[in-house]
């Protein structure tokens, strides 16, 4: 079929619950709106764009897009391309097969964002199927004009943030591709597939989303790709995205068979830490704080909520980014998975803290401790650091993830660091070409700021005691 005769076929059977294209190793060239898009054809040559009341209407929640690819050598194979506004259109174990090892990334956790969030961000899906059997994703958080409108542009540019405003150079509103706490990529692909597929699948994703991102006028942006991921730092460069590396996240790999064995070996290598932890610990018990884990969070779903929300109201400025029900939906959204660790002392809880967990790898997103005793009873290391190593080896995890800052005190208890990249593709080339520079500022700004964690981390020289004073 001609490239004329394909259009007009198009034109004529274009549904938006399913648009199948016959396009050899092309993206499509239509978008559907299940999640806000309209439904539009390519446009023929020498022929004016049809009036919006003679676009085709979208009614379903989710938009397909079908490529029959064939390589050279190769027999064809069929490309799905989907698009879904919410976690819940998509089937909960085959969400998961693809999130082995992202417990930030698993269907519950990313349901529990959707229901709970404090100021609500559109979560936008894509899916690629190959022989409907889903291959690879990305999920997207959409970031509005809010109240909060600027918390990318300060994690980008920091101090210059109001400067790029000022200029136009805000990144919202956009889609933002990350993992809420989990600190990791939010590009999820089948175990097994070769780099050549990896580099594919993204491929056709990024053709379709990106038309959809030019429609909303959108800048898409990518945080926690590993820097040593060739394939998708190919990708992204091909595409023309602007990069910077991030902060490192701090992971602490397991290889001790208790904790008393964690504490033998930290001696050898920080001895003056090794000696802080006992002291962390003797404080707690001399003050009668016990750490327990809570089976039904409920029931005091009320005081968590007031725990967090303080902590991140004196330390980072704003409330806690959850409403009062995330402790009422933690437990039925993620099972065993999730721990609610509680310090108490006098019958009161003064501390709380949430791990989740599975496939052997563990991370904590939230902490909350009471203002008053923030400074003493050490209780911030005993439950943030102490008892959650103490567990992680316990139940025979394989990694923690503790996040990212206060890295003396996390390098000095174990933690390596874990590079990696963001990446961006404002909403036109003008726009890219205005903030290529800031992002070559903000490039040196973070060279220097690693170049100095790094050594730290190599150096393994120690730092000052811990006291209990200093929190992230």
């Amino acid at each position: 079929m001609s490239d004329k005769g394909r259009r007009d076929f198009i034109s004529q059977k274009l549904t938006l619950a399913q648009a199948t294209i016959h396009i050899p190793e092309r993206a499509p060239c239509i978008a559907g709106r299940g999640i806000g898009l309209r439904a539009r054809t390519c446009q023929q040559p020498g022929k004016k764009r049809g009036k919006q009341s003679d676009r085709l209407p979208a009614r379903e929640p989710v938009a397909h897009f079908r490529a029959n690819h064939a390589e050279r050598g190769k027999s064809p194979f069929m490309i799905e391309i989907s698009l879904a506004d919410s976690i819940t259109r998509v089937v909960p174990e085959e969400w998961d097969e693809l999130a082995t090892g992202h417990v930030t990334a698993s269907h519950g956790w990313l349901r529990l964002m959707e229901e709970t969030a404090l100021e609500q961000q559109p979560c936008r899906l894509v899916l690629a199927r190959e022989d409907s059997r889903l291959q690879a994703a990305i999920f997207f958080w959409e970031h509005r004009t809010t109240e909060s409108r600027h918390a990318m542009d300060y994690m980008l540019f920091g101090s210059l943030a109001r400067l790029a405003a000022i200029l136009g150079l805000t990144i919202h509103p956009s889609f933002v591709a990350r993992e809420v706490s989990g600190h990791r990529q939010a590009v999820l692909f089948r175990g097994g597939l070769s780099g050549e597929d990896r580099r594919r699948l993204m491929s056709r994703m990024l053709d379709v989303f990106e038309e959809y991102a030019l429609l909303k006028d959108r800048t898409i942006c990518f945080t926690g790709i590993p820097q040593d991921d060739a394939e998708m730092a190919a990708v992204f460069a091909s595409r023309g995205y602007l990069r910077s590396p991030e902060l490192p996240v701090c992971c602490l790999d397991i290889r001790w068979q208790s904790f008393a064995e964690y504490l033998r070996w930290l001696r050898k290598r920080h001895p003056r830490t090794e000696k802080n932890i006992r002291r962390e610990l003797s404080r707690a018990r001399r003050s009668g704080i016990t750490i327990q884990r809570m089976d039904d969070p409920v029931s005091d779903s009320g005081r968590l909520h007031a725990l967090a929300d303080a902590h991140y109201r004196r330390l980072n400025g704003r409330p806690f980014p959850f409403q009062p029900l995330f402790f009422e939906k933690l437990k039925e959204r993620m099972g065993n998975r999730a721990v609610v660790s509680t310090a108490v002392k006098d019958g009161h809880s003064i501390g709380v803290q949430v791990r989740i967990s599975a496939d052997g790898h563990a991370t904590v997103p939230i902490i909350g401790i009471d203002t008053e005793h923030a400074r003493k009873d050490a209780l911030y290391f005993n439950l943030g650091y102490n008892s959650t190593i103490e567990a992680a080896i316990e139940e025979g995890l394989q990694q923690m993830r503790l996040g990212r800052l206060v890295y003396d005190t996390k390098i000095r208890r174990g933690c390596r660091l874990s590079l990696s990249n963001l990446y961006i593709r404002p909403g036109n080339a003008f726009r890219r070409a205005l903030m290529r520079p800031l992002m070559m500022a903000r490039t040196w700004r973070m060279h220097r700021m690693l170049r100095s964690i790094i050594e730290q981390a190599s150096s393994g020289t120690e730092c000052p005691d811990d006291d209990g004073s200093r929190r992230p």
